[in-house]
């Protein structure tokens, strides 16, 4: 039997139906998570988290190049390569101090030569690196951390990104690997 899980996203809550039973949607304005109960309707769509609390919550957008700092309130970034200008990077720096993990949503089309760096701020990561799930060849493990080529993901990736710093590890867990049409 397959299974198939959609993970979606928008600014704002989820109004329209499910794609499927066990979809995931993220709200990017405050980064709360909703699973699919049902299909026929938009109040299938179950809150899970309001991303309030003593928890990390708020969305780090990087739509351009340029450094962006992974401060402790951010549980998810939104990388959109296609907003980058032409060879442009974004580098995500991670305090080598605090153990971090993060979810992670990237997105191209019409990639021309963007990059994206997940490094530790430190440019130290003695313990090693992995990836785990992705299908294809997108992502370049180099001594700070990971290089991202748009021209390489031309696609949608979602994933949760692990920094043990006591270990000075990072791995990328992929639930999602989908190349544009």
């Amino acid at each position: 039997m397959a299974t198939v899980t959609h993970v979606l996203s928008g600014a704002g809550e989820p109004l329209d139906p499910p794609p499927s039973i066990g979809a995931h949607y993220v709200n990017t304005n405050n980064g709360a998570l909703y699973l699919a109960k049902g299909t026929a309707s938009g109040a299938d769509w179950v809150k899970l988290g309001s991303g309030g609390g003593s928890a990390p919550s708020e969305v780090l957008h990087v739509n351009t190049d340029g450094q962006f700092l992974l401060e402790p309130q951010h549980s998810f970034v939104e990388a959109r390569l296609f907003a980058i200008p032409e060879l442009g990077t974004a580098a995500i720096g991670i305090d080598p101090s605090t153990s971090r993990q993060f979810d992670l949503n990237i997105r191209t089309a019409g990639p021309s030569g963007q990059q994206l760096q997940i490094r530790v701020t430190s440019g130290e990561l003695s313990g090693g690196m992995s990836i785990v799930g992705t299908t294809r060849q997108w992502a370049v493990q180099e001594s700070y951390g990971f290089l991202i080529n748009a021209n390489d993901l031309n696609g949608e990736v979602w994933a949760r990104v692990y920094f043990d710093a006591d270990e000075l590890t990072l791995s990328m867990l992929v639930f999602s690997d989908v190349p544009n049409a």
